[in-house]
């Protein structure tokens, strides 16, 4: 009996230290690896992160997985018990127990995994969300022969955030003879009787829309208005609206030949936009094929006289065959002035060595000088144009301002003017090279646009080649940025509020998606269903009351940039801040506002943007933060493109022939007018 216990205790002592060496072999230790009948367990040596470096797109996902590794050279995943984070949790999130990640925003984030007192990290990289889908508006259009309509993109980010790309986006048409379309514009023109495909691209994502072109001809054409006054240098927008065979109404303000009887009274360009150029009386002409209409434009003298005209470059400088551009600035005797370019007559003095076109655009022929020329009745000006054979060399480099002063993290737009060799001067901010004395201080990008770090001072400098120039950043104290948009209460359902009067196109093509409101309105602006039209009580008078509340406040904030002077947008790209200028805002070309957050764009002067200017949004901008207060009257030109709410105080606002604001508002205290146009809150 002794015996057998005996044997039955050296059977189980063998099997112990068997199932010890095995649990060891196996790989068990640390979080359940614990001694065995008094045998040591391996130890945890180190976490790693895996994939070591990854990278996604904004709004896309990336799973990491955590492997403790022990001493005995054991290994296991502890993805689910480790405890995850993220270093730049506005770059990426992570899920804290399970080790997904989240592209949150561009840029970097290492994102750490913790498990028994040991720690790893992988690296991710979060790139620009990417465009999942297009889609095209409007959807199935009906264009008359003669008619243009234009289309509109939207690209769906994997971030889910949405934006208008229609300023970079692609065009095609299925079918070019029966409806054509701007390959980059994407204004669609119906020309013959049937239907075409157009097919919008973006990013390798394209979506597409049928225009269908009736057989109805066109019978006759009828311009608004059928008889206008303006003063000298003054402009006056001209609609022509076609009447077809089928009873149908289009716009063929664009497609239309236009032509003033007397152009020494008034010039009219495609568009239908006219220029007084002195006083009497012409006839104004759109013509299509066969059909035409008139209609009568008087010139009155000027509330203002011209006093002097100042041409710009003073002296420019082109090769053999290429182009200069002149400006003529007229000033008046109230004191005020105006770009005068399209109303003044231009000559050279040696055509043969240069010539010049109306509207200033200077072309050299031969080698040589000639005097450029502008005048208006009795007022002239003059600027020289050299024509040589090589470009003349650069002399100097001016940077303005001289000196700035910014808040951390304002802006500030500094200018390269260069002189020549041949006397002549250039704004080149584009083409030198920028530099920051204390990049820790204030930074500068390509192009002169400078931002405040830290507070102190840096040396801004602008080289080409052997040549340089510098101004001295200084930077103050931040001044907290807006961190909400203007609550615009009972403003905010409105696409048009207008205190005095809505002035509509009768037989025109506006829609508005949003509320209308105004007292007087010649023409009910057709709106989407679901929307109100208000003329009066509580409703109206509480919602122009709420718009000047919301101005008082947008006037209210600090300014991130603050210039005496104007500003003309177009080809900037402009970051969230509030923005104000002394002088006109005006935008010729594209403006870019890049990134989230609120835009403020102050003037105490006038916004004016050209016939197909746009504003576009890129990097998650929003138009519900854009704001546009300025305090003289706003003009949008024809078939612009404009983002953002525009709030009057007490000036009126001009929607050009077929402008679109597709996202925001045009909210004044006084009188708005209307002419074809799509306006979507």
């Amino acid at each position: 009996m002794f015996a057998l216990k005996r044997t039955t205790h050296t059977f189980f002592c063998r099997l112990a230290l068997c199932a010890t060496a095995l649990l060891s072999a196996c790989g068990g230790g640390d979080q359940g690896r614990g001694p065995i009948l008094g045998l040591g367990a391996a130890e945890l040596v180190s976490v790693a992160v895996t994939p070591a470096t990854a990278s996604v797109a904004a709004g896309l996902s990336q799973q990491f997985a955590a492997t403790a590794t022990y001493s005995d050279g054991a290994t296991r995943d502890v993805t689910a018990g480790s405890a995850w984070s993220s270093a730049t949790p506005a770059v990426a999130s992570v899920n804290a127990a399970s080790g997904m990640a989240l592209g949150l925003a561009p840029g970097a984030s290492a994102i750490g995994a913790s498990f028994g007192g040991k720690a790893g990290s992988a690296a991710l990289s979060v790139t620009p969300a990417l465009v999942v889908s297009v889609s095209v508006a409007p959807q199935n259009p009906v264009i008359q022969a003669g008619s243009a309509r234009q289309l509109a993109v939207t690209a769906t980010y994997t971030d889910s955030h949405s934006a208008d790309v229609t300023v970079g986006a692609a065009f095609v048409s299925s079918a070019p003879a029966i409806a054509s379309v701007g390959s980059s514009s994407g204004v669609a023109t119906g020309l013959a009787l049937g239907s075409s495909v157009i097919t919008a691209s973006f990013a390798g994502k394209s979506a597409t829309t049928v225009v269908t072109v009736p057989a109805a001809t066109l019978a006759s054409i009828a311009l608004t208005p059928a008889s206008a006054s303006l003063a000298m240098f003054a402009k006056q927008q001209f609609v022509a609206t076609g009447t077809y065979s089928d009873g149908s109404t289009g716009l063929v303000t664009n497609t239309v030949s236009w032509s003033s009887g007397i152009p020494a009274v008034a010039t009219i360009v495609t568009g239908g936009e006219a220029s007084g150029v002195s006083v009497g009386s012409t006839t104004i002409s759109a013509t299509s094929g066969a059909i035409s209409a008139n209609a009568t434009l008087n010139v009155t003298a000027a509330p203002a006289t011209l006093s002097s005209i100042a041409v710009t470059p003073a002296i420019g400088s082109v090769l053999v065959g290429g182009k200069q551009q002149f400006v003529a600035t007229g000033t008046f005797s109230d004191g005020s002035s105006a770009v005068i370019t399209n109303a003044v007559s231009w000559t050279s003095s040696a055509p043969a060595i240069g010539t010049i076109v109306p509207g200033g655009l200077a072309t050299g022929v031969l080698l040589g000088s000639t005097t450029i020329g502008a005048a208006s009745g009795l007022r002239s000006a003059s600027a020289v144009l050299n024509v040589t054979a090589s470009a003349p060399t650069l002399s100097s480099i001016a940077v303005t301002p001289a000196i700035a002063s910014v808040a951390v993290g304002g802006k500030q737009q500094f200018v390269a003017t260069g002189s020549f060799s041949d006397g002549s001067s250039a704004v080149i901010s584009d083409s030198v090279i920028w530099s920051s004395s204390l990049p820790a201080i204030g930074t500068i990008l390509p192009g002169g646009l400078a931002s405040g770090v830290l507070v102190g001072s840096s040396t801004i400098g602008a080289a080409s080649g052997i040549r340089s120039g510098s101004a001295v950043l200084n930077v103050t104290a931040a001044v907290l940025p807006p961190v909400a948009g203007l609550d615009l209460k009972g403003a905010a359902s409105f696409a048009v509020l207008a205190g005095t009067s809505i002035t509509n196109n009768s037989g025109g093509t506006t829609l508005i998606t949003g509320d209308v409101g105004s007292p007087s309105q010649t023409t009910d602006p057709t709106q989407v269903a679901g929307f109100t039209n208000y003329k009066s009580g509580a409703v109206l008078a509480g919602a122009l009351a709420d718009l000047q509340t919301a101005i008082t406040d947008g006037n209210s904030r600090s300014c991130t940039v603050n210039s005496a002077s104007g500003i003309d947008l177009g080809g900037l790209v402009f970051t969230p801040g509030v923005y104000c200028y002394a002088g006109s805002i005006n935008l010729t070309g594209t403006f870019t506002l890049n990134g989230p957050g609120v835009y403020i764009f102050r003037t105490a002067s006038t916004l004016n943007t050209t016939a197909n200017s746009i504003v576009a949004l890129t990097g998650g901008a929003s138009a519900d933060t854009v704001y546009w207060l300025p305090v003289a009257p706003t003009t949008l030109g024809a078939n612009s493109v404009f983002k953002g709410s525009i709030l009057g105080q007490a000036a009126a606002i001009t929607m050009g022939d077929n402008a679109t604001l597709l996202n925001g508002r045009v909210l004044t205290a006084v009188a708005v007018t209307l002419r074809n146009n799509q306006i979507s809150k």
